[in-house]
């Protein structure tokens, strides 16, 4: 039996998806001309966060979350329809307040 385009196409994602896991944090996979690769880091009392930094456009701007998270759950949308990390513009105020971020 042969595989069908569908099935090659889930195999190649499954694939790339577990490869991005792997490489996640490593400043190997991830980011972009417009946002750095995210980082698992803490804060200074001590709490893990997930962090991108903005590049060009977007110098100063700041994606977070509570956590080190995978790069699935940073970037992909959640069961409520919202992505996984908050968007901070350069002066501090929230651009995008999804709760993902307890400062």
């Amino acid at each position: 039996m042969f595989a069908t385009g569908r099935q090659i196409r889930a195999a190649r994602d499954q694939r790339v998806a577990a490869e991005r896991d792997i490489q996640f944090g490593s400043g190997e996979a991830y980011g972009d001309k417009s946002w750095s690769e995210p980082l698992h880091a803490t804060t200074k009392d001590g709490r893990a966060i997930t962090v991108s930094f903005g590049r060009g456009g977007r110098e100063g701007h700041t994606l977070i979350c509570d956590g080190h998270v995978s790069s699935a759950s940073f970037y992909d949308n959640h069961s409520d329809g919202k992505k996984g990390h908050d968007h901070y513009f350069v002066d501090g105020r929230p651009a995008a307040d999804r709760a993902r971020y307890s400062n």
